[in-house]
């Protein structure tokens, strides 16, 4: 949209919508921020009451990790090293203990914290590396 440079009546149209347009905008600008605030809340909430079942579930899992071991929880938040690849057979233990444990936190209880043993059977690994898990 242009102006004549010489109609006042004009110019002073144009300022007004400025106005009202630059207005329009902050005050989107703060309802946004508020829907996304509320929303983030939210989030925060959903996020910490699932944390928590998961915690629960995790405790009626038989796998217990210990220090030095994978941190399930920190994995699943991103913030775990990377993996040199060097002990497959370490790697390989610790995947199948961790998809257990993920089975769990699905609902899906393969090895309770009731069993005393369980034996797991590799179908495709290697023949000449045994792994025995207790």
């Amino acid at each position: 949209l242009e102006v004549e440079p010489n109609h006042a009546a004009a110019k002073q149209m144009q300022q007004e919508v400025e106005r009202d347009w630059n207005k329009q905008c902050r005050d989107q600008k703060k309802n946004f921020r508020k829907i996304f605030d509320k929303l983030s809340g939210e989030d925060r909430e959903a996020e910490e009451l699932e944390r928590k079942e998961r915690e629960a579930l995790r405790e009626r899992c038989a796998v217990r990790w210990t220090e030095g071991d994978l941190d399930s929880e920190a994995f699943v938040l991103g913030s775990t090293p990377a993996c040199s690849g060097k002990d497959w057979g370490l790697a390989l233990s610790r995947t199948v203990v961790w998809a257990v444990e993920q089975l769990a936190l699905e609902g899906h209880d393969c090895l309770s914290r009731d069993l005393s043993r369980a034996a797991i059977w590799f179908i495709g690994a290697s023949s000449t590396c045994e792994q025995e898990l207790e």
